[in-house]
């Protein structure tokens, strides 16, 4: 399964129509099952538009003139639409910027039909804003400018970004996936493969316009020695686990006022057995962890900067767990936020633990 970043070209809008009978039913299929229908991963933060008639099917002119920009294709959607022998609908979805592949289609009975790619000229602009986002700075897997708040400034960016990508780490496939931990089971969380992680790559300053020369070495560290990387977080999270054990069943809970007193180990139904287990090996810790980001941090310290990976557990489904590393060593393990700890920590901190 690819992901939408790879279908992005510019000029071209492609178009799905079908029948979905209400709010919910769009909602819960604009995510994991059209991913499984359609073949690829889709971007959380640019999600499709859609437009809809659930009292009763609309002809496919009138569904699809809600959409945006939907003049400048809409004779093309009717004719490929007629071609189909498609002439009404409740749904119609759009993705601008993106030429679907038909190779990519894994189930035919879908609720949701692909029309096709349609021309965009108009479209151009967009696409130019778009791509004003995108940076190529290798050793990086493609990136994208993420803004996420702070002061806003022309064209919609901020002082307050990121750089956001996919890093793929083969050796980090053995972890527990996110459906195996949650207690939901991991409903409405993206189903991509164990071994691609979230990359995320802070700035140096808010004018930065690509990583510093610090961040990549950084980052090439890890992908010659994500085996190694992986040997050091387990061990360094293995090395505090006995002490956090302790605390997490340890911790006095009292149901009558402060009369009586009970730990942790006797009150298995708030205190799973399962979310902590006694562990003997650093490799046992895999089937209790789903890492999911890769923090690339900003200030360097020796010629490098630190990587961080923020890890879902079973033990701490709010807070997560957190692993911070220089040049391959661990220097710092807790909560979620320690993976990313640059900003509120010590920011000179190197030393192993």
């Amino acid at each position: 399964m690819i992901y939408q970043e790879e279908l992005r070209e510019g000029e071209v809008v492609a178009l799905w129509v079908g029948n979905l009978d209400d709010e919910d039913s769009v909602s819960d299929y604009l995510g994991r099952p059209f991913e499984n229908d359609f073949g690829f991963l889709l971007d959380q933060k640019d999600l499709s538009e859609y437009a809809q008639c659930f009292e009763a099917k609309l002809k496919i002119r009138e569904l699809i003139k809600a959409l945006s920009n939907s003049g400048d294709w809409m004779e093309e959607a009717v004719r490929q639409c007629d071609k189909l022998e498609i002439r009404s609908a409740k749904v119609a979805v759009i993705f601008p910027n993106l030429r679907y592949r038909p190779e990519l289609i894994k189930n035919a009975q879908t609720p949701l039909q692909f029309v096709g790619n349609l021309s965009w000229p108009a479209g151009r602009q967009a696409w130019e804003a778009l791509q004003k986002k995108r940076v190529i700075r290798p050793p990086f897997p493609k990136l994208i400018r993420n803004d996420f708040g702070g002061r806003i400034y022309g064209g919609g960016i901020s002082d307050l970004f990121d750089w956001n990508g996919i890093v793929r780490l083969e050796s980090w496939k053995g972890f527990a996936s996110y459906e195996e931990l949650s207690p939901d089971g991991g409903r409405g969380f993206q189903a991509k493969p164990k071994e691609d992680f979230k990359l995320s790559v802070n700035p140096f300053s808010p004018s930065a316009l690509q990583p510093t020369e610090e961040q990549a070495r950084a980052f090439q560290h890890l992908i010659d020695h994500e085996a190694d990387l992986l040997e050091a977080v387990l061990a360094g999270v293995f090395k505090v686990y006995p002490q956090w054990r302790e605390s997490y069943y340890g911790e006095q809970l009292s149901s009558d006022g402060g009369k009586t007193w009970q730990k942790g180990w006797d009150l298995p139904e708030i205190f799973p057995p399962e979310n902590m287990p006694p562990i003997s090996s650093p490799d046992e810790l895999q089937r209790l962890i789903h890492p999911s980001t890769v923090h690339i941090m900003a200030n360097p310290q020796d010629g490098f900067t630190r990587v961080g990976f923020g890890c879902y557990c079973k033990w701490d489904e709010e807070h997560g767990l957190g692993v911070l590393t220089h040049k391959g060593k661990v220097i710092d393990v807790g909560s979620g936020e320690t993976a990313f700890a640059e900003y509120f920590q010590d920011s000179a901190k190197t030393e192993e633990i």
